[in-house]
């Protein structure tokens, strides 16, 4: 069950939220990182309120494998749905964590991309 309710949170979200922004993008219109990241933690705290007996005592490996799995997921599908490369990062991105990510890693961001991807799979033991 937590590995459905993961994918169920991580993946059509994330990628849902990704093709939304895409459109504000390609309307010119201003990103609200902020909210966003409200509502995804919303949605997040709901799904694990609602299912805390299947989550206990572990939720804290929950929440993190969904925040990491929605920031890969995420950042390829936007890159992918603007037609860029999947580790693309935009020089002008008014994200916080964009810019840390390309204070660290330059525009190697694959590198990063990477290292989630095994973050995410390690906390998979966990869950």
């Amino acid at each position: 069950m937590k590995y459905l309710l993961e994918a169920i949170v991580v993946l059509p979200l994330t990628i849902f939220t990704a093709w939304w922004h895409h459109q504000l993008i390609n309307d010119n219109r201003k990103i609200q990182h902020g909210w966003w990241a409200l509502l995804f933690s919303a949605i997040l705290s709901g799904v694990m309120w609602w299912h805390w007996q299947d989550l206990q005592p572990d939720w804290y490996w929950f929440a993190l494998a969904c925040l990491i799995g929605r920031l890969v997921v995420f950042n390829i599908s936007l890159n992918l749905f603007r037609h860029y490369s999947a580790f693309y990062i935009s020089p002008s991105t008014t994200s916080i964590l964009d810019k840390i990510e390309q204070r660290i890693f330059g525009q190697k961001v694959w590198v990063l991309e990477a290292m989630l991807t095994l973050v995410f799979i390690t906390l998979q033991f966990f869950i």
